[in-house]
């Protein structure tokens, strides 16, 4: 129901009550009026009987002038009582005959009594009046109250709703508008100015779009903020775990350096020039692509999600902490399924690395780094609230070091919380964890204490999860 039919419903009920009071209060003094000109009229008509009596002095007479009196006045019944009655015992009692009268009340008619004192002996006359007409005109004056209630009524509603739909829905209008757009992303004020109540709602909601937009903004300034210093973190996070593969990576380089010298002197002594150029461009090559690896890893780009396959980018990381596992007696195995997911192969290959270098680094005197890559399967209720259901696929890392408590497990992936001591920036686990978060995944840790851990990461299958950049 609309306000204006509302108003309407509420001032028409009003109003029923008010014409409803003020009618019958108008009907109770018509009625009250003209039962009192009835009772005048049959004491004036008395009163002129008791005079004509007096002047005729004769019964006979008297009754004679009575039967032509109901001619004239049709409304009126006027009769002689002839039988003394408990009435002509009262009358009797009165001493002034002008006031000799009794009036009798009823519900279909009024009765007056009135006494006649003749030549002859006393009279008694009856004088009635029917009240049926009366009763008409007062169903008529109902009727017509009635009538004239509901017309003003219907009149006032008409104009009530008019008024409201031309005065209230033309101001309300534009802040439903508005409420609408504003819901919709699209902050624009009101124009309303008018001084009452609907120009302060509508100032009101100026001021709510007004404060919206500027947390809007705020929110984007911030947003944005966090992106960088994101990609800021994970930008020094790889130049870290650069640094830890640099005297490996230059150790890796030096040999293929030292072959090409030493091929290069041979050509120079005319040794099979032939056979040495291509060991030359062999181990050129070699280098190349150390190099290529090194500086794809550590350099910064924005995101650039393509369909990867997921064994592949485990090779690549083996083949990238190669170094790193040799020197620390380390053996990094890659098995499972050849899943294609739509990621940043180069943001996957940060969160690879970091677990994988801290798998080894968790095994000072040697062991066997597994990653493994599970065939997809359908999660109906993943861990993650914010994650749908769907096909996943599960990437492991798993290692034979010494493992966490669980209370270490709980606080790994914190920022600025390390299990390393001085050796650790804390940082590591907590950028991987924003980046499988970005692709719409979640981490998983097993650990125990002196059994080593197993961290897992899963990737949506079949559809591009995520947003692009964060």
């Amino acid at each position: 129901m609309t306000l204006a039919t509302k108003l309407a419903v509420i001032f028409g009920v009003a109003s029923a009550l008010l014409f409803s009071l003020q009618g019958a209060i108008q009907i109770n003094r018509l009625s009250n009026l003209h039962k009192s000109d009835i009772r005048a009229d049959l004491r004036q008509l008395a009163a002129s009987l008791q005079a004509a009596g007096r002047s005729l002095k004769q019964r006979e007479a008297v009754r004679a002038f009575v039967e032509n009196l109901g001619d004239t006045r049709p409304q009126m019944e006027v009769s002689v009582i002839g039988e003394p009655t408990n009435v002509s015992v009262l009358l009797a009692r009165q001493n002034n005959a002008e006031q000799k009268m009794h009036f009798v009340a009823g519900d279909e008619q009024y009765v007056l009594y009135a006494s006649l004192q003749l030549a002859d002996g006393p009279m008694l006359l009856r004088i009635t009046r029917d009240l049926s007409i009366g009763r008409s005109l007062l169903r008529r004056a109902i009727t017509s109250q009635v009538l004239t209630t509901c017309a003003v009524i219907c009149i006032f509603a008409i104009v009530v709703v008019s008024i409201s739909r031309w005065v209230v829905r033309r101001r309300i209008d534009p802040l439903i508008l508005q409420a609408r757009q504003v819901s919709s992303g699209r902050y624009v004020a009101n124009e309303d100015r008018h001084n009452d109540e609907l120009g302060h709602l509508a100032k009101e909601l100026n001021s709510m779009v007004a404060k919206l937009q500027d947390a809007k903004r705020t929110i984007a300034q911030e947003r944005e903020a966090r992106t960088e210093t994101l990609e800021r973190l994970r930008h020094a996070d790889r130049l870290s775990t650069m640094g830890k593969l640099a005297s490996t990576l230059a150790h890796e380089i030096g040999t293929p350096l030292n072959v090409i010298g030493g091929r290069a002197s041979m050509i120079e002594d005319g040794d099979d020039p032939q056979k040495n150029a291509r060991i030359i461009a062999e181990q050129a090559d070699r280098v190349a692509r150390i190099t290529e690896n090194l500086l794809s890893f550590a350099r910064r780009r924005g995101p650039q999600k393509v369909e990867t396959k997921l064994l592949e980018l485990c090779g690549q990381a083996r083949l990238l902490l190669a170094p790193l596992a040799t020197r620390s007696d380390v053996t990094i195995v890659v098995a499972g399924d050849d899943s294609v997911v739509h990621v940043d192969p180069s943001k996957i290959l940060q969160v690879l690395t970091n677990l994988m270098t801290n798998g080894i680094q968790a095994m000072p005197a040697g062991g066997v780094l597994t990653l493994e890559v599970d065939a997809p399967t359908y999660i109906d209720s993943p861990p993650e609230g914010r994650v749908p259901s769907g096909r996943y696929v599960r990437v492991s890392v798993s290692d034979q070091g010494m493992g966490m408590t669980e209370e270490q497990q709980t606080r790994i992936f914190e920022a600025y919380f390390t299990t390393k001591d001085a050796q650790g920036t804390g940082l590591g686990l907590s950028v991987c964890d924003d980046i499988v978060r970005e692709h719409e995944g979640w981490f998983a840790v097993d650990s125990t204490l002196g059994n080593g851990s197993r961290f897992s990461f899963y990737l949506r299958v079949g559809e591009e999860s995520g947003e692009e950049g964060a």
